[in-house]
């Protein structure tokens, strides 16, 4: 992806991708506790 923006804004691209990450994990717990599946402790 960074080889289709300037340079100048790789970080504000990668501060967004890093916030769409964290958003995305966030959706992805919820749905599978929504389905009654929990993560492994280990």
């Amino acid at each position: 992806m960074l080889d289709h923006v300037p340079e100048a804004d790789h970080a504000a691209v990668i501060a967004s991708m890093e916030q769409v990450l964290s958003a995305w994990l966030v959706y992805r717990d919820d749905v599978a506790t929504a389905c009654g599946l929990s993560r492994d402790p280990r």
